[in-house]
């Protein structure tokens, strides 16, 4: 079930349900974007930093990747994808890491229901 979220977020409720809720964050990128880049600079040093995972949408090295990102319907990056085993939340385009740890939290103290 998709619900909309503020401008640039989306979130939905996966089937399966765990009482998983180690959250990851994946941020998907090419070399040439500037917005990339501007993510990807916020990392070090965050205190998530082991959470995050580079995922190339270029080349042949990334056509899973890309193929994952636009049938998710996104056209454009960094698409930045927080989740846990129960849920998942998309976020298009630059986003300060203060506001990706706020979504982190969010998610790592989530009550599962089961």
């Amino acid at each position: 079930m998709l619900k909309k979220r503020p401008p640039g977020f989306f979130s939905f409720e996966k089937k399966e349900e765990d009482n998983m809720n180690e959250v990851k964050v994946h941020v998907y990128t090419s070399p040439t974007c500037g917005a990339c880049k501007m993510v990807k600079a916020q990392i070090p040093g965050s205190k998530y930093e082991n959470l995050f995972e580079e995922k190339t949408v270029y080349g042949s090295e990334g056509k899973e990747n890309l193929d994952f990102i636009k049938s998710m319907g996104f056209n454009s990056i960094p698409v930045i994808r927080i989740f846990n085993e129960t849920q998942e939340e998309f976020h298009v385009g630059f986003m300060p890491i203060t506001k990706i740890e706020e979504k982190i939290n969010i998610l790592s103290n989530m009550e599962v229901k089961v």
